[in-house]
C-alpha cells in the first residue's frame, strides 16, 4: 500500500515538474520573443513618455512587417549599445531634410526634382522646433534600404539620428504598445 501511494506520489511530482517547466518554458518565449517590459531612460521622448516611465514593447511586430512613420520605437543605440525609444520620421529609400526648424521628406527618386513635403507631426508641441545638431541651415540625410531616421519628441533634448545618422533595421527591438 505504502509503495503504491510512493508510485502515484511521484507521478503527481513528475506531472507538476512537467507542467512546471512548460508554464515557465511559455513565460520566457513571451518576455523575450513577444512582449517585454522596458523603461525610459531620460527626456528625449517628453512629453510623451517622461524619465523612467515603464512602457512594454511588443517584440512581435516587427518579425513580419517593417516600421512605419511615427511608431514609437524600442531601439539599441548604434554607438552606446544602450536600450532607448524613438520616434521613426524617415523611412528607406527617403531623403529627410531638416530646414528652418522643420522635418522634410521625400523620396530619392523625387531629390532636386520637387520640394520635400513637411512630415506632419501633431504629437509635438506647436512651439517644437527640430535644427540639425551641427551650425548649419539646412541638412540631407540620405535613407538606404533597412534604414531608418529617428528623433526624440523633446528635439531640444534628444540625441538622436541628427547625431548618429540613420539606424539600421537590425537595431530596432520593437513597437512600444501605448495604452
Amino acid at each position: 500500500m505504502i509503495h503504491q501511494r510512493l508510485l502515484i506520489f511521484e507521478r503527481y511530482l513528475g506531472l507538476v515538474i512537467k507542467a512546471g517547466l512548460i508554464f515557465f518554458g511559455i513565460i520566457l518565449f513571451v518576455r523575450f520573443f513577444i512582449v517585454s517590459p522596458a523603461f525610459i531612460d531620460g527626456p528625449s521622448m517628453e512629453p510623451t513618455y517622461t524619465d523612467t516611465e515603464t512602457f512594454f514593447v511588443n517584440r512581435f511586430v516587427y518579425l513580419f512587417g517593417t516600421p512605419k512613420r511615427y511608431d514609437i520605437i524600442h531601439m539599441k543605440h548604434p554607438e552606446s549599445g544602450k536600450f532607448v525609444v524613438k520616434r521613426v520620421v524617415g523611412l528607406p529609400g527617403e531623403v529627410i531634410t531638416i530646414r528652418s526648424g522643420r522635418v522634410y521628406s521625400q523620396s530619392l527618386a523625387q531629390y532636386k526634382k520637387d520640394d520635400p513635403l513637411p512630415i506632419n507631426e501633431p504629437y509635438l508641441p506647436t512651439t517644437s522646433l527640430t535644427y540639425p545638431y551641427h551650425d548649419v541651415y539646412e541638412t540631407h540625410y540620405f535613407l538606404s534600404e533597412n534604414e531608418y531616421f529617428v528623433l526624440g519628441d523633446n528635439r531640444s533634448n534628444s540625441v538622436d539620428s541628427r547625431a548618429y545618422g540613420p539606424v539600421h533595421r537590425k537595431m530596432i527591438l520593437g513597437r512600444v504598445i501605448e495604452f
